[in-house]
């Protein structure tokens, strides 16, 4: 029985090396290789041997610690998008509302082309924020520092916005009315479903993740070297 379940855990582990082999930049993916060889070919070798060797097995069970960490990062990236999807629907909202509804205020003359200028910085953002996520999702290399960077910015990009109101000749007041509904899509993503809730959270998981993938060092046993 024991060697019915290595052989299906084998199957399952080369499925999912030979999907994630597949993707250019994913992380220990088709670079990763055991003293000169491939993953795949070091799960093929052990399989073919049915081995119940203990330096084969504490492999195989690196490998699937390996995977819990690449299904965090998904799991992220997932949320992200979901979270993206959100943020444009408030947008939209807001956005139509908007033009529907000009904005007239003598004390903030310059409110449209503030709004405008702060919804299309949004945008910006949202389609960063979308590209990270499918970078996660893709399990690229390089995912969790964007992931890190891009919410990095989104916080220095909302803390600005204090010194831009004290502009005079009604830019500042302009600007500071429009800072709300002019950042809804930010907003979302740092303020939903508590402010800094979610960025700490994802942070804090994707680098814990990409930490603990980095370490995932694993040394094939000196007889696989021969084959």
């Amino acid at each position: 029985m024991r060697v019915g379940l290595i052989s299906r855990s084998l199957r399952g582990l080369e499925r999912a090396v030979c999907e994630v082999a597949g993707r250019r930049g994913g992380l220990f993916g088709g670079n990763f290789r055991f003293a000169g060889h491939s993953l795949r070919t070091f799960i093929q070798v052990v399989r073919r041997r049915g081995s119940r060797h203990p330096a084969h097995l504490a492999v195989l069970g690196s490998i699937a610690k390996m995977n819990i960490w690449r299904r965090l990062l998904q799991i992220v990236g997932v949320l992200n998008l979901a979270l993206s999807v959100v943020a444009c629907y408030a947008m939209i909202i807001v956005d139509l509302g908007v033009s529907r509804h000009p904005h007239v205020n003598p004390q903030e003359p310059f409110f449209p082309t503030a709004f405008w200028i702060l919804n299309g910085i949004n945008v910006a953002f949202l389609v960063a924020f979308d590209y990270v996520s499918i970078m996660l999702i893709r399990l690229q290399l390089r995912a969790a520092i964007a992931h890190t960077c891009l919410f990095v910015a989104l916080i220095f990009y909302i803390s600005i916005f204090g010194p831009l109101w004290l502009i005079p000749n009604g830019v500042g007041s302009s600007i500071g009315g429009a800072t709300g509904v002019g950042n809804t899509g930010v907003e979302v993503l740092l303020l939903f479903p508590l402010p800094l809730l979610y960025p700490l959270l994802s942070v804090l998981c994707v680098n814990i993740a990409r930490f603990k993938l980095k370490r995932a060092v694993i040394h094939a046993p000196s007889d696989i070297r021969h084959e």
